[in-house]
C-alpha cells in the first residue's frame, strides 16, 4: 500500500475523531464540585454578609485559626465574644469533606476534624452573632 496525501488526511481525521470521542466519554465520568452548594442564597444576602465582614474587620483583634493535633482551634476576640453562629470548614478542591459546626459561647472554639483529614489548604468561614450584631470572617488554615 502506498502512503499518499489521501491516506494521511484520512488517518489524521480518524485519530482526531477517536480523541474527541474519548474526551466526550471521559467527561461524562467527571463529577463537578461546587465550592458552595447554596451560592445563590449567599448572593442574595450578600449585603448582610458584607456588613458583617466590615464589622469583623473593624475589630481591634481578629479571630485566629490554627490546626493542632486533629483539632481546628479558633481564638475569638474578647470584644465580640460569640453567642451563636456557625463555622464552615471546606476545601476548594472537593466538597466531600466539608465540616459545619455551630459556634459555642466561649472565647476558644475547638472543632474536631475527621481522622482522615487531608493535608493541604482548608478554608474557614466563621459567622457569629455577638450582642445582636453579626460578624463574618474568611480565613484559611494549612493542615500538615
Amino acid at each position: 500500500m502506498k502512503f499518499n496525501w489521501g491516506t494521511g488526511i484520512f488517518a489524521f481525521y480518524g485519530l482526531f475523531m477517536i480523541a474527541m470521542l474519548t474526551a466526550v466519554f471521559a467527561s461524562g465520568n467527571y463529577k463537578p464540585n461546587l465550592v458552595q452548594k447554596d451560592y445563590y442564597a449567599l448572593d442574595i444576602n450578600y449585603q448582610q454578609r458584607l456588613d458583617a465582614k466590615n464589622r469583623a474587620f473593624s475589630l481591634s483583634v481578629k479571630p485566629v485559626a490554627r490546626f493542632e493535633n486533629g483539632f481546628l482551634i479558633i481564638e475569638m476576640p474578647q470584644e465580640a465574644l460569640p453567642q451563636s453562629g456557625s463555622i464552615l470548614i471546606y476545601r476548594g478542591s472537593n466538597d466531600q469533606p466539608d465540616v459545619v459546626r455551630p459556634v459555642v459561647a466561649a472565647p476558644v472554639q475547638r472543632v474536631a476534624m475527621p481522622d482522615d483529614v487531608a493535608s493541604g489548604k482548608w478554608h474557614v468561614d466563621l459567622l457569629w452573632n455577638s450582642d445582636g450584631a453579626d460578624y463574618y470572617v474568611e480565613t484559611s488554615v494549612v493542615v500538615p
